[in-house]
């Protein structure tokens, strides 16, 4: 190899962490609450995806939950269904536990509620988050792969997140 080569080799690489570390900043995805259409983002000039591109679009519509071109039917799980109308809703996907309780079980944080009885909620919502992962993860992942791990708990920043890209995935779409 030439000098030439080695550089735009070590370009390429930069280029593309310098892309992981946005789509890491930045990445959203995009979603529609009540409409099927949803924003294709651009690709830049260079050929590699932009940082939206690489992320699964996931969207709640009516009684769905779609990622990509697959579809999960939530018709006869109303709760299911709220909690993924709530991350898609949310803020970067993310919820703490008092956020979960509050959009899934109507529950009031700090409210007039006992603690044995926020325990509870708090129990059911993690048995919901866990039969929800169950279930995206049978019926969404194949859409991207398998490149996602559903409903990750961030033990530093205290919350849950929607879904977290394997890094595997990230590989794969950036060559």
């Amino acid at each position: 190899m030439d000098k030439t080569s080695d550089f735009e080799n070590l370009l390429h690489r930069a280029e593309l962490l310098d892309f992981i570390a946005y789509v890491i900043a930045n990445g959203k995805t995009v979603h529609a609450e009540h409409t099927q259409a949803t924003r294709m983002p651009p690709v830049r000039p260079n050929g590699t995806p932009s940082g939206l591109d690489l992320l699964p679009r996931i969207s709640v519509i009516d009684r769905r939950v779609l990622c990509n071109h697959a579809a999960l039917d939530l018709a006869r799980r109303p709760l299911t269904l709220r909690l993924f109308r709530a991350f898609c809703a949310a803020e970067e996907q993310q919820l703490s536990r008092d956020e979960l309780l509050d959009r899934v079980y109507d529950a009031p944080p700090g409210g007039s509620q006992s603690p044995r009885y926020r325990e509870s909620l708090l129990a059911n919502a993690v048995k919901l988050v866990s039969r929800a992962r169950t279930m995206a993860s049978a019926h969404l992942s194949p859409a991207v792969n398998g490149g996602i791990e559903w409903f990750v708990y961030d033990q530093e920043r205290k919350v849950w997140c929607l879904y977290r890209l394997r890094t595997q995935y990230l590989t794969e779409r950036l060559g």
